[in-house]
């Protein structure tokens, strides 16, 4: 299988159809190919039979295999390893994933994600986020982007 990436393909994560879908129509609008899915395993499958996209949006909170065994998963799967995650996090109080904010170190240096955007996210922030990660990819970058994590807190 060609391991190659394609410079403008974007595996868009969210369980959410209207988020997903709104996602993938702004990445379209600026000349990604996108493919989708709904949940983490399907993911993975995707990333399992396809070449390693340029960028994966992958939101936290997924049914089935959530996005933190789909980090995992990547990290330990050298194919896939090096590509770039844009992570969509709840903002909600009572989240688990409140403390979000504060563990960016963490998710930069152990699950290597290159963006955090919480949501609601403006879609401006998702575009911003991913084009500068397909961008440095795409320039030969390798592993984690220097500016480390883009977070979004509107």
């Amino acid at each position: 299988m060609d391991t190659q990436r394609p410079d403008n393909t974007a595996l868009m994560v969210d369980d959410e159809p209207p988020i997903r879908q709104q996602c993938a129509e702004a990445l379209r609008e600026r000349g990604y190919t996108v493919a989708e899915a709904g949940d983490g395993w399907e993911a993975l499958k995707w990333l399992e039979g396809n070449p390693p996209p340029a960028c994966i949006v992958l939101d936290i909170m997924l049914p089935r295999m959530d996005g933190l065994q789909v980090l995992e998963w990547r990290l330990d799967t050298q194919r896939v390893a090096d590509v770039p995650v844009v992570a969509l996090a709840p903002r909600k109080a009572n989240d688990l994933f409140h403390q979000f904010a504060g563990m960016d170190r963490r998710w930069v240096d152990e699950l290597r994600v290159a963006a955090v955007i919480y949501k609601p996210m403006q879609r401006p922030d998702l575009l911003a986020a991913v084009s500068e990660t397909v961008a440095w990819l795409v320039a030969g970058g390798r592993g984690i982007p220097p500016w480390g994590c883009y977070v979004a807190l509107r």
